[in-house]
């Protein structure tokens, strides 16, 4: 049922927890304030204690709607592609040129904003649940790489190297579009080409690592 009118609509714990999280892009955790949320939603506090009995819950539910959006928004439109190749090419063109190439396309400006809210998160890493967070969306970033690079055709543990290396550079293409966007401008495709080339082509890559 809509509002009544003359009465502005009213917002959902989802309404909540999403803007929390958008704060947390911009200003990491310090930016998720009820009074300044409650403003941008429209709303009063009071609709704030009604879903939330405090700021750490609100934070929680936006780091778990953060996970969420990692997976529905980054991770299950890749696993839809079944070359395995041409998925690598889309999170790379994703990651390091932001480009929002079909299947990606349709999967919502939050795509977009994953990195960002990781990036602001770094810098409150000491809270343990944030730390918990970051250490999930790092590891199945990983995993998920692992498993693409393993498919294309490199060793397990050469794959999870070149997994590392990759969400590395995809990691610094996000802080450098964020520090110095003119020079993250001249990343062009056939500048990532030449990267990708060591992780799309197997016998690029070097041999098998001794143990």
């Amino acid at each position: 049922m809509g509002a009544r009118r003359g009465q502005p609509p009213k917002a959902t714990a989802a309404d909540w927890s999403r803007a929390a999280l958008s704060a947390i892009a911009d200003s990491g955790v310090a930016g998720v304030n009820v009074e300044r949320l409650s403003r941008v939603l429209g709303v009063t506090k009071g609709s704030f204690y009604g879903y939330f009995p405090d700021r750490d819950a609100l934070i929680a539910s936006a780091l778990e709607l953060w996970e969420a959006e990692h997976e529905a928004r980054m991770i299950a439109p890749l696993r839809a592609v079944a070359d395995p190749v041409r998925r690598f090419e889309l999170m790379a063109a994703s990651t390091l040129l932001r480009q929002r190439e079909p299947p990606l396309a349709d999967s919502g400006p939050m795509a977009a904003d994953v990195s960002a809210v990781e990036l602001s998160l770094m810098n409150d890493r000491d809270r343990e649940d944030v730390a918990d967070a970051l250490a999930r969306v790092v590891a199945a970033r990983v995993d998920f790489l692992t498993e693409c690079l393993t498919q294309i055709g490199h060793a397990p543990s050469r794959a999870r190297q070149l997994a590392v290396s990759a969400y590395t550079l995809s990691l610094g293409a996000e802080v450098l579009r964020r520090n110095a966007p003119a020079i993250a401008a001249e990343t062009d495709e056939a500048h990532v080409a030449t990267i990708l080339a060591p992780y799309l082509h197997p016998q690029a890559s070097g041999p098998e690592p001794h143990r």
